[in-house]
């Protein structure tokens, strides 16, 4: 009998978390909501005080070593299903192996809730420079022989459910994996679903927004998951003059207003000129999107509220990000939009960019239906599809227990 939902997060929460991951909607079922924050296992990587993040009553339950993570999941696997903010639909690796070992030995059950992604990068000679990086080639090497395992044997655990967009991404890693067509749940993405909330209650564009240029915000000089997942933050000075040049020659030219839509994870308060005088607006990014005339991003995953609102898109990165991690997921973004990805380090850049702005609506609609929606799905929350799930399952269970 499941009772309870344990979210196993490695990355620091933030204040939206309830709202993203349907606590009300759980908790409205009868179902225990907790979260076990294994950051500090993984990377060290100090976590902001999850009260002071959420506010929400949930118990947040911070990890420091496997042996208080095995105790934890020993505690909760009789009556819980987990979900997996760990690894998703990514390959294990030497940071995530020993995590989904216990998930075996402790005969846990978990879904993975797949609430929408970016398109993969295509990472052109990666293989061969990691042949440069002792370290690299040992972790590439070993993530190979994990992939192996995983595939091969019962060392490891394998999701029960995967709730997900029906796209390229899920139908690969089940044929990876072997895991049977039936384990899959057919959803839309959380963006949708905001999207759709919005609009029954009126969808009324956030006034900032109206008839502006609105930028999706990445927080890429302290975004705190650069730190859990090892990658290198932006230099901060380089970037905010960089972005700043760029946003005074953009409102030159078109006249529109410049809006920040911050990233939820943003931490602006403790630097609140990094774009001038310029609003920075936190938690309304799909209201501003709704009233924007352009949208300029690098490869945040709320470009989807841009093609769910077919407001045209400007995707930009600095020379910085070209030799960063960072950059070839901004020229999959670009790419997958049927446009390329502008640096506006070089000179005469806003000449490059076609204006008046123009949507390919192609490219639009087959993004749409990769990372946004599914076809032929009612629109019903991933919550929902899960609570009933659970509810079928409880049933069953109590049946056979009579």
């Amino acid at each position: 009998m499941v009772n309870r939902i344990v979210f196993v997060e490695r990355a620091s929460l933030h204040l939206h978390y309830p709202q993203q991951y349907g606590v009300d909607s759980l908790r409205a079922a009868g179902l225990d909501v907790e979260v076990l924050q294994l950051a500090s296992l993984m990377t060290g990587a100090t976590c902001p005080t999850p009260a002071q993040r959420m506010n929400s009553g949930v118990a947040v339950r911070e990890i420091r070593s496997y042996s208080e993570l095995s105790a934890e999941l020993e505690r909760l696997c009789k009556d819980s299903v987990f979900i997996d903010h760990i690894s998703g639909l990514s390959d294990l690796d030497l940071d995530t192996h020993r995590i989904f070992r216990l998930f075996q030995r402790h005969r846990l059950k978990y879904f993975v809730v797949y609430i929408g992604g970016l398109p993969s990068p295509q990472r052109r000679g990666e293989r061969w420079r990691r042949l440069l990086n002792p370290r690299a080639v040992y972790r590439f090497a070993a993530k190979q022989c994990i992939g192996v395992l995983n595939r091969y044997t019962t060392m490891y655990s394998r999701p029960e459910r995967i709730f997900a967009v029906d796209c390229e991404a899920v139908s690969n890693y089940m044929f990876r994996y072997h895991i049977p067509a039936e384990r899959l749940v057919r959803c839309h993405s959380a963006d949708y679903e905001r999207y759709l909330a919005f609009q029954r209650s009126g969808g009324i564009p956030h006034p900032a927004g109206r008839g502006a240029c609105v930028f999706l915000d990445d927080a890429m000089t302290h975004h705190p998951d650069f730190e859990t997942l090892r990658i290198p933050s932006l230099p901060e000075a380089a970037y905010f003059r960089t972005m700043n040049r760029f946003f005074d020659a953009l409102e030159e030219r078109t006249g529109l207003r410049l809006v920040i839509a911050a990233h939820p994870r943003s931490r602006y308060e403790e630097r609140p000129q990094a774009f001038g005088d310029r609003p920075i607006v936190h938690g309304k990014t799909l209201e501003l999107v709704a009233g924007a005339a352009l949208v300029v991003v690098h490869c945040s995953t709320s470009v989807n509220f841009a093609v769910i609102c077919n407001r045209p898109v400007v995707v930009v990165k600095t020379a910085e990000m070209s030799n960063h991690i960072i950059g070839s997921f901004v020229d999959a973004v670009a790419a997958s939009l049927g446009t390329r990805a502008y640096d506006i380090d070089q000179p005469g850049v806003l000449d490059a960019i076609p204006y008046p702005w123009a949507i390919n609506s192609v490219a639009y609609d087959h993004y749409r239906y990769s990372y946004i929606m599914s076809r032929d799905v009612d629109d019903v929350s991933i919550w929902e599809l899960m609570i009933g799930e659970l509810t079928d399952e409880n049933g069953s269970s109590s049946e056979r227990a009579s």
